[in-house]
């Protein structure tokens, strides 16, 4: 069956239908299917988007049209590994919500009424 290519459908996506290509780390790319339910392929398709593990990392590949490089997420890279260590209160999203250092909670509750 020959479904016609449609650009819009590429735009977007739902992460359930997302294929892992399993050619390479074999049982990473197993595992990771398996943990999320998530079907997988051995031949990458440039049409549609597909998970990934280069080396350490796992990339989410776009499609071709889309003319976007792919996302990848290196698990052991030394930016990476770095910023969740200094994870504290310098960062955008822990000031934001009030993150308290020695307590470990945040300046927002649901005891907390809010205040106009």
């Amino acid at each position: 069956m020959n479904i016609p290519f449609n650009p819009i459908s590429c735009m977007t996506m739902n992460i359930a239908t997302i294929p892992i290509l399993v050619s390479t780390n074999h049982a990473q790319s197993l595992a990771l299917a398996k943990q999320f339910n998530l079907p997988t392929t051995t031949e990458i398709d440039h049409t549609q988007w597909q998970l990934e593990f280069v080396d350490t990392a796992l990339q989410l590949s776009p499609p071709t049209v889309l003319g976007l490089k792919p996302f990848k997420i290196d698990f052991l890279s030394s930016a990476f590994l770095k910023r969740i260590k200094e994870f504290g209160v310098k960062q955008p999203l822990a000031k934001a919500v009030g993150y308290k250092p020695n307590t470990g909670s945040a300046g927002i509750s649901a005891k907390t009424p809010y205040k106009k």
